[in-house]
């Protein structure tokens, strides 16, 4: 077992290095792996990311997503050194229900994004994924929303599902 407060430490990513990881999984965090740790496992590092890629990067992507009026997504990735950039391994569109709140979209998100990394683990250790690689020009990196777009995201989504389901 390892212990850090900080993954891309040079302790750390030497400790993992040692191990001759296959793949790393980072399970939630905002924390901005770097290279170093990245390289320490053969297939890479895997990780989820709330919002459909390459369009919505960065964060508040539930939110982002629907004031843009695409539906909220979750992807895994292969990460990179960029801001959700990575090669994608699997998407999928996160249903929404009436009645929804953002907090309740992030919590399906969240259920989501562990299932989804535990089936891209799979695929990458078998051999049988097929990660695209991302077109980094393509989409935009959103940042914390300002509470006056927040409140135009929440009349959005409560019109959303007032028409989709009355």
């Amino acid at each position: 077992t390892i212990w850090t407060e900080d993954f891309n430490d040079p302790n750390t990513v030497k400790e993992l290095a040692a191990c001759q990881p296959d793949l790393l999984i980072y399970a939630g965090g905002r924390d901005i792996l770097r290279q170093p740790l990245l390289d320490a496992a053969r297939l890479g590092c895997l990780g989820g990311h709330y919002g459909e890629l390459p369009t919505i990067r960065g964060m508040g992507t539930v939110e982002w997503s629907v004031l843009s009026g695409v539906e909220p997504a979750v992807a895994i990735q292969r990460i990179d050194a960029g801001i959700d950039t990575g090669d994608i391994v699997m998407q999928a569109k996160v249903p929404l229900v009436k009645d929804d709140t953002f907090t309740d979209i992030r919590d399906r998100s969240y259920a989501m994004t562990k299932m989804m990394l535990a089936l891209a683990a799979e695929q990458l250790l078998s051999g049988n994924a097929r990660p695209v690689m991302q077109d980094k020009e393509q989409g935009r990196q959103y940042f914390r929303m300002h509470q006056a777009i927040l409140d135009v995201a929440v009349e959005k989504l409560s019109k959303r599902l007032s028409q989709a389901y009355g």
